[in-house]
């Protein structure tokens, strides 16, 4: 399994086929530093989520800056969180990748969440949940973030997790990011695990188990096998 350098002050990147990308702290998206190079054209879209979340409204802001001369793109996207009551910003979240597909955060209906049930029979294909992702990751009743920070390869889609604080914030989970990777197929309360399932070869799955201990708050890869899937 590939594992992303992932750190949080970047000011320019790309999205070229190098698969690397950044993330950075929460209440950045509004200061970060366009790309400064020359650039050839420039890509814009603009969505507005009303029912992906209970307690927010997310606005997305997506740029993709394509030049020739440097045979990369430059990609920054940016999510804006407001209180669905009071309407002020609480929180801002961006990301910077080297590895969007062109068709990345293009479509503001490839979102999903497991807190509204909003797309939530979409049918999951190479571990691409969707661009934005929203769900109680650490088990705490709370809604949490997982934004796509790189399209990915065989394995699927790349995601960066951020998960809510008591005070409406949104922190980086920095084992989820550079560990666990991929979006969760199994999201089970009861045992506190988060379940991967990650194509290995021709026929075989690798299954991961990640585990949150609840006196710690620390996460633990608990179990890894491979499963054979041609046999069945």
């Amino acid at each position: 399994m590939r594992k992303k350098l992932l750190m949080l002050m970047i000011l320019i990147c790309g999205c070229s086929t190098k698969q690397e990308s950044k993330l950075l702290n929460t209440d950045s998206a509004i200061s970060i530093v366009e790309p400064q190079h020359v650039y050839d054209s420039l890509s814009t879209k603009e969505c507005e989520h009303l029912n992906l979340s209970k307690s927010f409204n997310i606005k997305v802001n997506f740029k993709r800056y394509k030049s020739m001369k440097e045979e990369q793109d430059s990609c920054i996207v940016k999510l804006f969180l407001t209180n669905k009551i009071t309407k002020k910003l609480v929180d801002s979240i961006s990301i910077l990748s080297h590895f969007y597909f062109s068709d990345t955060f293009m479509d503001c209906k490839n979102v999903l969440s497991y807190s509204t049930r909003q797309n939530i029979e979409k049918d999951i294909v190479d571990n691409y949940y969707g661009d934005i992702v929203i769900a109680d990751l650490n088990f705490d009743n709370k809604e949490d973030i997982a934004v796509i920070n790189d399209s990915g390869g065989n394995g699927g889609t790349f995601y960066s997790y951020f998960i809510q604080t008591p005070n409406q914030k949104f922190i980086p989970e920095r084992f989820l990011t550079d560990s666990m990777i991929y979006f969760p197929t199994k999201i089970d309360y009861k045992t506190k695990t988060l379940v991967t399932y990650v194509h290995a070869s021709v026929c075989e799955m690798g299954e991961n188990i990640y585990q949150l201990d609840k006196n710690t708050g620390k996460w633990d890869n608990k179990a890894h096998k491979l499963i054979n899937v041609c046999n069945k």
